[in-house]
């Protein structure tokens, strides 16, 4: 997982002792710690994105099933309608 990843680097990174380091190391430690930041931020919103659209999904199929369920329903009430309205036997109630 690369989330997972980052963040072990990062820890790995923020763990190292400044006060070995040059000044031109601690500034390519600290640009690191932003750029790894950066990246897990852009993780995130993507994996955010990425989850609402499934759930989006998610509706948009139930909501589909729904429709053809109450189509079929349609259809059925529409086919006794016709059945009803061809019977000249029927009960002028029924209309």
């Amino acid at each position: 997982d690369k989330f997972a990843n980052l963040e072990r680097l990062k820890n790995k990174i923020g763990d190292a002792d400044e006060r070995n380091l040059d000044v031109e190391k601690i500034t390519e430690r600290q640009n690191l710690l932003r750029t790894i930041e950066e990246a897990l931020n852009h993780l995130k919103i993507d994996r955010e994105m990425i989850e609402k659209r499934i759930s989006d999904l998610r509706a948009a199929e139930k909501m589909h099933e729904n429709c053809n369920h109450l189509c079929n329903e349609l259809n059925a009430l529409i086919k006794e309608g016709e059945k009803v309205l061809n019977d000249a036997e029927a009960f002028p109630t029924i209309y």
